[in-house]
């Protein structure tokens, strides 16, 4: 075959050439001994490389910068060359002074906050006193409380009772008294009364536990009048009243006695207050009869219209809520009694001292009395102030 090449063989070499990157325009004759052993080298494969062989990744920026990057150089110390002494470096004074502050502001606030909690804020112990103060208050208002109303209740019992009921008498009086305590025994229940109200009005402390509780009630007595032979008895209701000193003992919580007999004493001593007449000087009579039609038309407005009109007849400045209508509920009458006094500091204001009388649904009349505060302004008279009372009143109009 010489230097020929088979067609197969040609086949092979233009794979090789293409494999090389050589095309068979551009490459250079070659012979036949070299082409057999490119195709040899072509034909021949790469090694396997073993899983376990370590394999090179390729350079990234990096492993570049890694790579290019120079080692840092050991820190020298800078010496002066002429002295041959360490320079020292320079250092932040207000930051080292800061830093202390911090740390002093720290240590306060924290020393403040131990001290805080195992000394109590001393309003936060002020409040703890108040409190305790007012539960005292209040357990001992309940006590009392209590008491009185035992007391009441033992007093009813006791002074109620019916002829020849002695059993339900004591059925009823039992439960309140001590055991050695016997009230029907010796008694012989020939009458009948029965008590209407009872009002505990006093309450006095005798021992740690024991107290004596005063009160009054009001007893309906059935008497028996004195009948002829052969007539019927009759009986009359005669109404009394009864005063009683009763001896309590407190056992425990809510629990109470009367440890012995009730006694009866006498009324507690009346109270009353000065009823001096107002001191002060006397409007005309022409300015008082001006004033009397003014109050006549406000206390049918009072008693018997609407609020709107009630409010035509007060001042701008007065408190309209305390001036509400009774929408009907009483009928006003008349006028029993007024006078009027002017205010020696200025004389626009005048007090009117006023007794009226209003009816109820039933006609029964009742008396009702005022203090009423007024101001002219022209020809009219306009309501300030109105209160209960003809006596003991706030104002001064005396003269000076």
């Amino acid at each position: 075959m010489g230097d020929k090449m088979s067609f197969l063989e040609r086949q092979k070499k233009n794979k090789a050439m293409s494999k090389a990157g050589v095309s068979e325009s551009k490459a250079p004759p070659i012979s036949g001994a070299a082409s057999r052993e490119l195709l040899d080298a072509a034909a021949e494969k790469p090694p396997k490389k073993s899983f376990f062989e370590k394999r090179e990744r390729p350079p990234t920026p990096e492993t570049d910068k890694k790579q290019k990057a120079p080692r840092p150089k050991k820190r020298q110390n800078i010496t002066n060359i002429n002295t041959e002494r360490y320079i020292k470096p320079k250092k932040n004074i207000g930051k080292k002074i800061l830093r202390t502050a911090l740390w002093v502001i720290l240590t306060f606030v924290f020393i403040r906050g131990i001290v805080s909690i195992l000394r109590p804020d001393p309003i936060s112990e002020v409040q703890r006193r108040a409190d305790a103060f007012m539960q005292e208050q209040q357990e001992t208002r309940n006590l009392e409380f209590e008491i009185e109303s035992f007391a009441q209740n033992f007093a009813k019992e006791y002074l109620s009772y019916r002829s020849g009921e002695k059993q339900d008498y004591n059925d009823r009086v039992g439960p309140y008294v001590s055991s050695h305590v016997s009230f029907s025994e010796g008694q012989e229940f020939k009458n009948t009364a029965e008590a209407s109200y009872v009002q505990a009005y006093k309450l006095e402390p005798y021992n740690e536990n024991q107290f004596d509780v005063f009160v009054m009630a009001t007893v309906d007595y059935t008497i028996p009048q004195t009948a002829s032979a052969g007539t019927e008895i009759t009986f009359r209701t005669q109404r009394e009243h009864s005063y009683l000193k009763i001896p309590v003992r407190v056992l425990g919580a809510g629990a109470y006695i009367v440890e012995d007999f009730p006694a009866f004493v006498a009324a507690p001593d009346g109270y009353s207050v000065s009823a001096a007449q107002f001191v002060g000087s006397d409007v005309d009579q022409s300015v008082n009869q001006e004033i009397e039609r003014v109050l006549q038309n406000f206390f049918v407005a009072y008693y018997g219209g609407n609020q709107t009109q009630i409010e035509y007849y007060l001042a701008q400045e007065a408190d309209k809520a305390e001036f509400k209508g009774m929408d009907g509920r009483y009928k006003y009458i008349e006028i029993s009694n007024l006078r009027s006094v002017v205010n020696p500091q200025n004389t626009s204001e005048i007090l009117s001292l006023i007794e009226i009388a209003i009816e109820d649904i039933n006609a029964q009349r009742h008396k009702q009395r005022f203090n009423i505060l007024l101001r002219r302004e022209g020809e009219r008279y306009f309501i300030l102030e109105m209160d209960t009372k003809t006596v003991g009143i706030k104002y001064d109009f005396s003269v000076q």
